[in-house]
C-alpha cells in the first residue's frame, strides 16, 4: 500500500490482478469482516482461492459460502515448518502453471 492511498481501491485492484489468493485462515480471520470482503472480491473476480488453515477452526456461514468448494491445506498438527513447505511448493506449482498458460496464450496470439 502506498502512503495516503485509497486503501479499499488498492485492495480491489490487487485482487483483480492476482492469479491466486492464499487465505491464512485462523479464528481472527474467521471473525474479520474485512477478510470476508476480500474473499468475496476474489471469488467475484474468479481468482483461485487457497485456504491455508493455521488453527482448527470452521468458517462462519458467510465464509463457508465462499470456501465450501475449495480444497483446504491444514497447518496442524505442529511442527509448522512442513506445512509451510507444502504450501510454498503448492503455490510455486500453481504460479508456474499460470505463467506457462500465459506464455502459451501469447504464443497462440496472431
Amino acid at each position: 500500500m502506498q502512503p495516503a492511498s485509497d486503501w479499499a481501491e488498492q485492495f480491489v485492484e490487487a485482487i483483480a490482478r492476482a492469479c491466486l489468493m492464499v487465505l491464512v485462515f485462523s479464528a481472527s480471520a474467521n471473525g474479520s469482516p474485512q477478510v470476508r470482503r476480500e474473499v468475496e472480491r476474489a471469488v467475484h473476480r474468479r481468482v483461485p482461492l487457497l485456504p491455508f488453515r493455521v488453527e482448527e477452526v470452521l468458517p462462519v456461514r458467510s465464509l463457508e459460502y465462499f470456501l465450501s468448494s475449495q480444497h483446504w491445506l491444514d497447518a496442524f498438527p505442529p511442527p509448522m515448518e512442513p506445512h509451510y513447505a507444502r504450501l510454498t511448493a503448492y503455490v510455486q506449482s500453481l504460479l508456474e502453471r499460470a505463467a506457462h498458460g500465459a506464455e502459451l496464450a501469447t504464443e497462440d496470439s496472431p
